[in-house]
């Protein structure tokens, strides 16, 4: 009995995700309504700490921009670099620019690249992407170009 392999061709992270880092906090320069925000300490292997949330000044266009929706994948974009939690809630929150916030361009599993990214996590894969001075971030043009498996589907 013969098993029939596929070999899994690789993808990046950005043509499989619309990549965006969230809203810059600035007390200075926030005007608007106040709206729930999340930033990277919310954001858990897996889980959202929603008591971790903060409030946030937003204009119209900001809560346009960066309005979580069901789905969404949270990645960390500095201290814990690619720790990650999907969004699942039905409610209004924001997101800070902390975070990278992922959607799915043509049906990639969010499931799956949040167990991709937590394995590199754990193997140190991300430090060819990696920028460092005081703390690791992973700027969104490293991110995007990150090799993941094209899922067949």
């Amino acid at each position: 009995m013969t098993i029939a392999t596929t070999a899994w061709n690789d993808t990046t992270v950005g043509a499989e995700f619309e990549v965006q880092l969230g809203k810059m906090l600035d007390a200075a320069k926030n005007a608007g309504s106040p709206k729930p925000y999340l930033g990277n300490r919310a954001v858990q292997w897996g889980q959202i700490d929603l008591t971790a949330a903060g409030v946030v000044p937003l204009t119209r266009r900001d809560m346009e921009r960066f309005r979580l929706r069901k789905g969404d994948l949270l990645v960390c974009e500095g201290g814990e670099v690619g720790r990650a939690a999907i969004w699942e809630y039905d409610i209004e929150c924001y997101y800070q620019k902390a975070l990278h916030r992922l959607r799915t361009r043509r049906g990639y599993s969010p499931h799956i690249l949040l167990a991709l990214l937590e394995l590199r996590a754990r193997s140190d894969g991300f430090s060819d992407y990696v920028t460092q001075t005081s703390i690791a971030h992973l700027p969104r043009d490293k991110f995007i170009e990150l090799p993941i498996p094209a899922i067949p589907s």
